[in-house]
């Protein structure tokens, strides 16, 4: 498909804030129980922006990146709220979008107030599919939005721009695995061994794991032998709406 096609989808998206919002349980094997859930945005259905990869790659290479967040992240918050799930919303976010003044973020908690989700409920992901060129104004403006009771994650951690400098920068509540690191993970010794360590390192520094990707009963076997407490994956649970 064209560009001139695609900056026109975009634009229609963003002007009549097209995106649907599926939510994805995390769930607690300690506890057994929901612990909260990610949200996830989706293009229209038949539109070549459909998939969030495609759709969030081409608002950052047109400039429109942190618009489409602060749509998708309101409009995640407000059917969240619908829905009146007492658990945690996980919330995906650029660092691009989270870092500059008047962001998304600001706009986000005063939704939350207005819809009476309180902040100890959000969870900022910082998402990692793009370079962040400053982590110092990262770091700064995730250490306010903790101060409000925000809590914060790393998506994605060991894929793309997601390394141990970002972790011990930013000093997360949360590390998500991706799900990489446990694909087959029962017949791979060197994925044992990494999930392993990244389980330990996150029990020494203090933060809590979320294995994503469990998708077999092979793997949930694993994390669950493993002693991990909170996962994520289709075999879990598939992303779904809770309100039309």
């Amino acid at each position: 498909m064209g560009i001139v096609s695609r900056s026109k989808q975009l634009d229609s998206i963003i002007d009549k804030q097209q995106l649907s919002t599926l939510f994805q349980v995390i769930f607690s094997l300690k506890e057994r129980k929901v612990f909260g859930y990610e949200a996830l945005a989706r293009g229209p259905s038949k539109s070549a922006l459909h998939k969030p990869l495609d759709l969030f790659r081409y608002a950052f290479s047109s400039g429109r990146l942190q618009t489409l967040d602060k749509i998708s992240s309101s409009l995640a918050l407000s059917r969240f709220r619908r829905a009146a799930l007492p658990e945690k919303l996980f919330i995906n976010l650029s660092p691009q979008s989270i870092a500059v003044p008047d962001s998304g973020v600001e706009q986000l908690l005063a939704l939350g107030e207005e819809t009476g989700i309180s902040p100890d409920k959000v969870v900022i992901e910082v998402t990692e599919q793009f370079p962040n060129e400053d982590m110092r104004a990262l770091v700064s403006a995730l250490d306010r939005y903790r101060a409000l009771g925000v809590e914060v994650a790393i998506d994605d951690f060991g894929m793309g721009h997601s390394g141990f400098r970002q972790w011990y920068d930013i000093e997360p509540d949360y590390i998500k695995l991706d799900s990489h690191f446990v694909k087959n993970v029962e017949d791979n010794k060197k994925r044992q061994l990494f999930v392993e360590g990244i389980k330990f390192l996150t029990e020494k520094i203090g933060c809590k794991l979320i294995v994503e990707g469990v998708e077999t009963q092979q793997e949930f076997k694993f994390v669950c032998d493993m002693g991990v407490d909170l996962v994520q994956g289709y075999f879990i649970g598939y992303p779904q709406t809770l309100v039309n």
